[in-house]
């Protein structure tokens, strides 16, 4: 388990980016 958990936070972390990246874009239309 421990072992795996250095892959999953970059994919979070891009998860993380790509959705605040597509929110922030909404807004600015709004």
């Amino acid at each position: 388990y421990m072992d795996s958990v250095p892959l999953i936070i970059p994919l979070l972390e891009k998860e993380y980016r790509s959705t605040t990246r597509k929110l922030h874009e909404i807004s600015q239309e709004l």
